[in-house]
């Protein structure tokens, strides 16, 4: 057996490990009450939860998440977080060693307890043409400026497809776009943090990005330059600088610890 196939079979066994943890991740019921509900997903209302809001989603989300809405609410969270070991595996660039530095940083321990898309959105950045910027498009505070060198590599018109698809569901669910306005608010927004402070390191990656037709720098540039970011949505971009730059990338990883031990 080679390495690569001992690796996948350490994956896919911590993705078992995972889905078999006994908990429904709160993130979860929003996207499959949502999923349930469809075509009218927006029929489930807003909720404050602490100091922000609850049932914010894209309607492309929603439509990730139809599949999983056929079966338990409970088996849905399972194969989330399933997914998402294995999403950070291919965000990292098929290396099992930073898979694990990766699931032991604090924005990955909440987006695998949660259950939330970021994750799984992020792989768009590995994908070509219209398949990426689709993906992209569930969680755009993830990866989404890597559409840009993407487009340039690939070629303009695969915006077409998404774009369309952008302005039909905003036509039919308007609600979307108030909801997306709401999650800026409340304590969960790190990106009110970071930004502006983080604007000229998010630019000069995605200008280099550009510049080389890469989509990974750009990816890791997007929550540098997003108005809105969840810790868990840094999972993500620690995964893509464990791909691309490992020794920045583990201290990156590890850094959120001192800011945990720190607010305790």
């Amino acid at each position: 057996m080679n390495q690569r196939a001992r690796e996948w079979g350490g994956i896919l066994l911590l993705a078992l490990a995972m889905a078999l943890i006994p908990a429904k991740a709160p993130d979860v019921p929003q996207f499959y009450d949502a999923a349930r509900a469809w075509p009218e997903p927006y029929s489930i209302p807003l909720e404050r939860m602490g100091d922000g809001w609850y049932r914010i989603f894209t309607p492309w989300a929603v439509v990730l998440f139809l599949p999983l809405a056929l079966g338990p609410q409970l088996l849905a969270a399972a194969l989330v977080r399933a997914l998402t070991i294995i999403a950070f595996y291919l965000l990292t660039g098929r290396s099992l060693w930073k898979t694990i530095v990766l699931i032991f940083s604090p924005p990955a321990l909440i987006l695998l307890m949660n259950g939330n898309l970021d994750a799984i959105s992020g792989l768009g950045a590995l994908l070509p043409g219209s398949g990426a910027l689709l993906l992209l498009m569930v969680k755009p505070q993830a990866a989404a400026l890597s559409a840009l060198p993407i487009l340039r590599r690939d070629g303009w018109w695969h915006a077409l497809l998404p774009l369309v698809l952008v302005v039909l569901s905003t036509l039919l669910w308007p609600e979307w776009l108030e909801r997306a306005a709401a999650a800026r608010g409340g304590g969960w927004n790190v990106g009110a943090l970071l930004f502006p402070y983080s604007i000229p390191v998010g630019l000069l990656l995605l200008l280099y990005g550009w510049r080389e037709r890469d989509p990974i720098p750009a990816a890791i540039a997007t929550p540098l330059l997003s108005l809105y970011v969840s810790l868990p949505t840094l999972a993500v971009t620690g995964a893509l600088l464990l791909r691309r730059w490992p020794r920045l990338g583990v201290l990156i990883c590890m850094l959120p610890w001192l800011w945990v031990i720190i607010s305790w």
